[in-house]
Parts: structure tokens; sequence; C-alpha cells
């Protein structure tokens, strides 16, 4: 069997559809679409595919990933050529690569996201003293339930960058956070925490984009393609 890794992006006209239920969209697409996934053994086979970490509901992404295995011959080319009729606006491939089946899995290898989020309209100079004074802190503690019961949860390991940007005139934040099974914070938990600083407010989820998902190793910052490569 041959293993394909796909870039895709969702866009607004999807960002309320669910991890799962993409899944299930990308499914019925490759049965319209007639191309030669390979299925799983067992009593219920369903299409080898599996994918990066979710995407919370109401974000927009360019940079989401998704492996598939194929039981037959298949160019990327003729793969997009003959998916594309059937996905649903707002969900569009950009990027194919043939991978080794050694390869491990994008859960496996994806341990950093990078998001952009739109701010309100406060100065620059009062977002960038909030940024910097959030920055120095030792500890940022957040409370998280599991199971009925809550405990404090120290971020500020997981976030690994902050950075304050201006695009067309409109303030922006973009930070580069830990996800994954060996520790992960979601961007919303990084912004409510930010918005008890003067010069920052809580945004809503759809001010939120995922930019690009990638694996960190102690010097470096590689694509899911790049990984797979070494």
């Amino acid at each position: 069997m041959k293993r394909m890794r796909v870039q895709f992006s969702k866009s607004d006209e999807i960002r309320f559809i669910s991890h799962l239920d993409l899944l299930r969209t990308i499914s019925r697409a490759i049965r319209r679409a007639k191309v030669p996934i390979a299925f799983s053994q067992g009593f219920n086979p369903h299409h080898l595919i599996s994918m990066g970490p979710a995407l919370p509901v109401g974000l927009t992404s360019t940079g989401e990933y998704m492996d598939l295995e194929f039981q037959e011959e298949i160019s990327v080319n003729e793969f997009f050529k003959k998916m594309k009729p059937q996905l649903p606006k707002g969900l569009e491939l950009i990027k194919g690569e043939f991978i080794s089946p050694q390869v491990d899995s994008l859960m496996a290898q994806i341990n950093s996201a990078v998001y952009l989020v739109r701010l309100k309209m406060n100065s620059k100079k009062g977002i960038e003293q909030a940024v910097r004074e959030f920055s120095n802190q030792k500890k940022i503690l957040i409370k998280r339930k599991r199971k009925g019961k809550v405990r404090n949860v120290d971020i500020k390991p997981l976030i690994r960058e902050l950075k304050v940007l201006e695009i067309d005139d409109q303030p922006f934040l973009q930070m580069r956070i830990q996800t994954g099974s060996k520790g992960n914070v979601r961007p919303e938990e990084v912004m409510a925490v930010l918005a008890q600083y003067e010069g920052i407010e809580e945004v809503p989820l759809t001010w939120m984009h995922r930019k690009g998902l990638y694996v960190e190793t102690e010097n470096k910052l590689l694509t899911p393609f790049e990984a797979a490569r070494i």
C-alpha cells in the first residue's frame, strides 16, 4: 500500500463542522471520487484515513493534515483532480506527498501549532505591554475540569511564542503553542488569561485562525512533510 500525506484548508463555509463530521465528509467525497483508497480489516471496514490534531469548532485553518492509504497506484495530481469536484465549498486540498509507510502518524509527530488571533482595536502599544507582562510571569495557571475534578494547570511551558502583528491596520496576536499527547493548551485558554491584562479583551473563537501544525525538535520547526522526509 502507498501512503499519501495531504495538507488542506478549512475556511468560513465549514468552520462549524466538527472533527468527526469533517472526517465523514472527506470519506464520502473519497467514495464519490472513486479513488483506490485502502480499507481497514474486520467486521466494519472503513477508509484508512488518519487526521492531525482536531481543529476547534469555529476556527478556520490553512494548515490541516491527513494521511491516506491507497491499495492501488494513483498520482497526487490525479487524486486532487478527482477529489476537487466532490469536496464541499470551504474544504480545499493544498499539497500532497507520498511518504514512507514507516513514518509515524500525524498525531504522534505533531507537537506544535501556530494560531493567528484578531484583536479588538486597542492601541498596539497597550497590547504589546500586556503581552510582555503576560510572558514575564513565572507561572500561568488555569483551571481545567476533568471527570468532575478541577485542577490547576501551568500553561506557561506550553506557550512557545507570542508575537503582536499589524495587518492592514488591524492588530493580531500570533501564538505558537504546544499540542499533542505530551501536553497541550488551546488558543482560547491563552486568550482568556491574556484578557485579564489591561490592553487586551477576550475575543470569540471565530476571530481565531490556525496557520499551521508543526513538528518541533530541539532546534528546528518542521512541517509534517519535512518531518516525514527525515
